[in-house]
């Protein structure tokens, strides 16, 4: 079981060609989650595009990062339930499951 302080390793799905493929691009802290989500990257070279979905494949909202950086997502809007979480970067595309708990 996790507890809530716990840091969640995205899994990388489609590295970019050419490309080397880092051990931990972005992470996403707290999983399981309620109010908010901090959301940190490594990559240096470019922006971070980071889409939430509902479990239904549903765009629920789209957040565009600066490069290396650590953002504090608001969640408090999220209904209780399983979303993921789609980062893109120069270096690839990252997905992982966010769980909401109230």
């Amino acid at each position: 079981m996790q507890s809530g302080n716990e840091e969640i390793l995205v899994s990388q799905i489609y590295p970019n060609p050419g490309k080397g493929i880092e051990e931990k691009m972005i992470s996403v802290y707290p999983n399981p989650a309620s109010d908010r989500i901090t959301v940190k990257t490594w990559d240096e070279n470019s922006p971070t595009t980071l889409k939430i979905y509902d479990n239904m494949s549903q765009l629920i909202r789209t957040i565009i990062f600066s490069n290396g950086s650590e953002h504090v997502v608001d969640t408090h809007d999220l209904r209780t339930g399983i979303y993921f979480i789609e980062a893109s970067t120069g270096s690839g595309l990252y997905i992982t499951k966010l769980v909401i708990n109230r």
